[in-house]
C-alpha cells in the first residue's frame, strides 16, 4: 500500500496525542526519583490531620496529611531534602531525609502561642517596613528540633500590623526594629542582622519580656523613634522659565497622623506632570508650574487613592486652577486606610488550615454579564491560625478565594484530590459563590472559607495552525459566554514543539479552549464535570474576509475623515484570546472609501467610527444581504470572501440637550445622561442606539449622532445608582432606568432639548 505524503505526519499527530493520554493516566517516576511517607501527631500520639507537608529541594512538593495524619510523597529527587511540616496551632517540626534513604518519617507537633499587634511612629503613624523579633529565652517543656532553634521574626504589613505564629511556649524578649534598605533580603541574612548587633539595626524599640503558654494569643504595640519612614523630600522644579506657581498642601491619615512618603501627583489630561513624595510630616510643595487647571491626586501603599475633593472615590474631582505666580495652599487630603476582609480558612471538617492563599475577585460588568477578575497583587496566605488579612483597595463587590496547590494525601489506595479553588462561603462553582461588598471606610469580617476537597480536570490536546502545521505557542482556557455562569479570568499554558498541552487542575464547568497562531484563530469547548475530558483537536484558520464601500451621505471626501470599520464578534467565544473580553476582529481605516476586514470567525457586527462627523451615524450596513450593524453578519465558511459589503453613513444623526434638575452644584462629574433606544434588542455592546456625552466633554450635557427612532432619556448620580461593577451601558442598570426615563422620539437632524429629574436612588 502506498501512503500519501501527508500520512506520516498525520501519525504523528495521532501518536501525540495518545502520548498525551498515556501521560497524563500514569506518568512514570523519573528514573533518580523515590517517595517519602510519615505521620503526623501530637505529643499524645493523636493524629493530626490536614498537617503540610513542605519538601524542599530544587523545587517544593506539598501535600496535606489524610485524616489518619499519615502522607506519602511520590516521586521526590533522591538527594538530600528538608521535610517541613505545619498546622494551624502548632509549632512547627523539620527532618532532614538523607539522598539514599527510603524515608518513612515520624513528626510530632505541640500547641503554639502567638503574638499580635502594631508598630507605629512617634508621629502615630504606622510603620510598614518593620520587623517584630522574638529571642527564645526560657523553653517551656521539650521543644522539637525545629523549635528548639527557630528564630523567629516577622515583617509589619501596609498598616503597621503584624502576627508572629507558631512560637513554642517559653519566656521571650520581644522588640521591633527597621534594617538598613540595602541589606539582603534572604532569610539567612535577615537573621543574622535581626538577632545580630544592635548597632546594625537603623532603629528599635525597647524590649519588651513576656512569656507564652501554650495556646496563647497575646497582644503587644511597639514605637519606634522617628518617622515611619526615612522619607525627606527635595522640590523638583520644573525647567527654568516654565512656570512660577507653587501648589502645597498635606497628606494625612483619618485620625490626622501624617503620612510620609504619599505620592502626590498633578496632572494634565492624558500626562502626568509632576509627582512629589511627602516628607516626616506629611507636607508637600510642588513649584514651577505654569498657570492652568490640573488634577491633583494623593496615594499611599494601604491607602485609598484619592482625589483633591474627595472623601471616597466615588465623589467628584475638584480641579485646581492656577495664576502666574499664584501660590495655592491647604491643598490637603485625607486617606482612609484601605479597607480589608478578614476571616478564617477552614477543611471541611471545621479545622483551621494554614498556607492557603486568599484573594479578592472583583466582580464586574462587561459585554452584559458578570466577569470575575483577579487584581495583580501580593500574595496573601492564611496564618498559623487559619486566619487571613486581605487588603482590597478599590471598593467594589468580591468574591474571596482560597486556593492551595497541595494534593491530599492518600495513603491507602483511590486517586489523590485536591483543594480546588474555594470562595466563600464554601463552594467552587463561581454561580454559587457568595459576594462581599467592600466599602471605603469599613472592614469585613468573619469571612470564613471551607474548603472542598473535589476532582480537579486535565485538560489536554493539539493545536495546529491553518496550514496542518504544529502551533507551539500560549493557548488560552476560559469560561464559556454561553453558560450562565460568571466568567472567569482566563488561563494559559505553552503548547510544545508537537502542538501538544496540558492544562492541569481544572475545576467542573463548561470552557472555551484556544489558540491564535498568527493572523489565525482556533477554539472548541470543552466540558469538565467528573472526570478528564478527551484530549482535543484543535485547527486554527485564518477565517473570512469582507470587503466593501462605504459612502457618507454629507461628507466629502471620507478617506480623508479617518473613518475606520471594526468588527466585533457576537458571540464572545470566538473571540480571539489575545484580544480579552472587549476584544474586536479587525479594523480598517477607508482607503479611497472602501475597507477591508480579515480573520472574522463566526458571526460579527461591524461598527464605523467618523471622529470628524459629530452628527454621523450608520444609516444601513450589509454583507451578504444581512444587516451587519445591529442584527449581525454571518461573512460564510472559512476561508471565504465577501467583496461587495456595502456601509451608508448619514451626517443627518440627530442631537438631544438635558438640563437636569435637582443636581447638586457639586456634583457635575457624578451625574450621567443616558440616551437609549426603546428596543431592548439593540442594547449590545457600541450599540449607536446607547449613547452618553463622551467623557472628555462632561459634564456636558450633550448627546450626538443618534439614529432617528424612539428612545429613553435618564440622568443619574453614579454615587447613588450603580450596578455593582458596571457602567452606564450595562443592560441590566438600562433596564432600572427605563422605567423612571422619559421617552422621546428623534427625527433626522432633529435637536431635542430635555428637561429632566435627576434619578439619585
Amino acid at each position: 500500500m502506498t501512503r500519501s505524503p501527508a500520512q506520516p505526519f498525520l501519525i504523528g499527530i495521532l501518536v501525540s496525542v495518545a502520548a498525551i493520554c498515556v501521560a497524563l493516566a500514569q506518568a512514570p517516576p523519573p528514573p533518580d526519583s523515590r517517595s517519602i511517607r510519615g505521620e503526623v501527631s501530637d505529643p499524645d500520639g493523636v493524629p493530626l490531620r490536614r498537617a503540610r507537608i513542605v519538601v524542599s529541594s530544587y523545587s517544593n512538593d506539598t501535600v496535606f496529611t489524610d485524616d489518619d495524619g499519615r502522607f506519602v510523597i511520590e516521586r521526590v529527587l533522591s538527594t538530600t531534602l528538608t521535610v517541613r511540616v505545619t498546622k494551624a496551632g502548632y509549632t512547627e517540626d523539620v527532618a532532614t531525609v538523607d539522598a539514599n534513604e527510603r524515608a518513612s518519617v515520624r513528626f510530632t507537633l505541640a500547641r503554639s502561642a502567638a503574638l499580635g499587634g502594631r508598630v507605629r511612629d512617634t508621629f502615630g503613624a504606622p510603620v510598614t517596613d518593620a520587623y517584630v523579633i522574638a529571642r527564645l529565652i526560657q523553653p517551656v517543656g521539650t521543644p522539637t528540633k525545629a523549635a528548639s532553634s527557630v528564630r523567629p521574626f516577622v515583617k509589619t504589613d501596609a498598616w503597621g500590623d503584624f502576627r508572629l505564629g507558631g512560637l513554642p511556649p517559653g519566656e521571650y524578649e520581644v522588640s521591633a526594629a527597621r534594617v538598613a534598605s540595602n541589606t539582603p533580603r534572604q532569610r539567612q541574612n535577615l537573621e543574622n542582622v535581626l538577632f545580630g548587633p544592635r548597632p546594625a539595626l537603623t532603629a528599635s524599640s525597647e524590649t519588651q519580656r513576656i512569656r507564652l503558654a501554650p495556646g496563647d494569643e497575646r497582644p503587644i504595640d511597639f514605637t519606634l523613634d522617628g518617622p515611619s519612614e526615612p522619607c525627606a523630600v527635595t522640590p523638583d522644579s520644573w525647567p527654568p522659565g516654565a512656570g512660577t506657581a507653587v501648589i502645597r498642601g498635606r497628606v494625612v491619615g483619618a485620625s490626622g497622623e501624617p503620612l510620609p512618603c504619599a505620592t502626590v501627583r498633578i496632572q494634565r489630561p492624558a500626562s502626568i506632570v509632576r509627582q512629589v513624595q511627602t516628607n516626616a510630616q506629611g507636607a508637600y510643595a510642588i513649584d514651577g508650574l505654569p498657570a492652568g487647571s490640573f488634577a491633583v491626586a494623593a496615594s499611599k501603599l494601604g491607602y485609598v487613592r484619592l482625589a483633591y475633593g474627595q472623601r471616597v472615590p466615588q465623589d467628584p474631582e475638584l480641579p485646581v486652577s492656577l495664576r502666574t505666580g499664584e501660590q495655592r495652599r491647604s491643598i490637603d487630603f485625607v486617606l482612609p486606610v484601605d479597607p480589608v476582609v478578614t476571616g478564617t480558612v477552614r477543611d471541611e471538617r471545621g479545622e483551621p488550615v494554614t498556607g492557603i492563599r486568599v484573594m479578592p475577585i472583583q466582580l464586574v460588568r462587561m459585554e452584559g454579564r458578570t466577569t470575575a477578575i483577579a487584581p495583580g497583587a501580593f500574595p496573601i496566605f492564611s496564618d498559623d491560625s487559619g486566619r487571613f488579612r486581605l487588603p482590597v483597595p478599590v471598593p467594589g463587590k468580591y468574591l474571596i478565594a482560597a486556593t492551595s496547590s497541595a494534593d491530599i494525601s492518600m495513603t491507602q489506595q483511590g486517586r489523590a484530590h485536591v483543594y480546588a479553588t474555594t470562595y466563600y462561603p464554601g463552594t467552587s462553582d463561581l454561580s454559587t459563590a457568595q459576594p462581599v461588598d467592600v466599602e471605603v471606610g469599613r472592614n469585613v469580617s468573619a469571612i470564613d472559607i471551607q474548603l472542598i476537597p473535589s476532582f480537579a480536570a486535565t485538560v489536554s490536546g493539539i493545536v495546529l495552525d491553518a496550514g496542518g502545521r504544529p502551533f507551539s505557542g500560549r493557548i488560552s482556557l476560559s469560561g464559556s459566554v454561553r453558560s450562565n455562569a460568571v466568567m472567569s479570568a482566563s488561563r494559559t499554558a505553552q503548547a510544545d514543539a508537537t502542538g501538544a498541552f496540558i492544562i492541569r487542575n481544572v475545576p467542573p464547568g463548561d470552557y472555551v479552549v484556544s489558540a491564535a497562531p498568527e493572523r489565525q484563530f482556533g477554539m472548541r469547548h470543552v466540558t469538565v464535570v467528573d472526570t478528564d475530558p478527551p484530549p482535543v483537536l484543535i485547527r486554527a484558520s485564518a477565517g473570512a474576509s469582507v470587503a466593501g464601500g462605504v459612502l457618507i451621505d454629507g461628507i466629502p471626501a471620507p478617506d480623508d475623515a479617518g473613518i475606520t470599520v471594526t468588527a466585533y464578534p457576537v458571540d464572545l467565544d470566538l473571540a480571539p484570546p489575545s484580544n480579552g473580553p472587549r476584544g474586536s476582529l479587525g479594523s480598517s481605516v477607508l482607503e479611497g472609501a472602501r475597507f477591508r476586514l480579515a480573520g472574522i470567525t463566526g458571526r460579527a457586527r461591524l461598527s464605523v467610527a467618523t471622529p470628524k462627523c459629530e452628527s454621523c451615524y450608520v444609516k444601513t450596513a450589509f454583507v451578504n444581504g444581512a444587516d451587519a450593524v445591529d442584527s449581525g453578519f454571518d461573512p460564510g465558511v472559512e476561508g471565504s470572501s465577501v467583496s461587495d459589503a456595502g456601509i451608508l453613513v448619514s451626517a443627518a444623526g440627530a442631537s438631544l440637550e438635558a438640563r437636569v434638575r435637582g443636581e447638586p452644584a457639586t456634583s457635575t462629574s457624578s451625574v450621567i445622561l443616558v440616551v437609549f433606544s426603546t428596543d431592548r434588542e439593540l442594547w449590545y455592546p457600541r450599540s449607536q442606539h446607547v449613547k452618553t456625552p463622551p467623557a472628555a466633554s462632561r459634564p456636558a450635557r450633550r448627546v450626538t449622532g443618534l439614529p432617528p427612532g424612539p428612545y429613553f432619556v435618564a440622568a443619574y448620580d453614579a454615587r447613588a445608582v450603580h450596578v455593582d461593577g458596571g457602567s452606564w451601558n450595562d443592560p441590566s442598570l438600562l433596564e432600572r432606568l427605563a422605567s423612571r426615563a422619559q421617552r422621546i422620539t428623534l427625527a433626522e437632524r432633529e435637536l431635542r432639548i430635555v428637561d429632566l429629574p435627576l434619578i439619585a436612588d
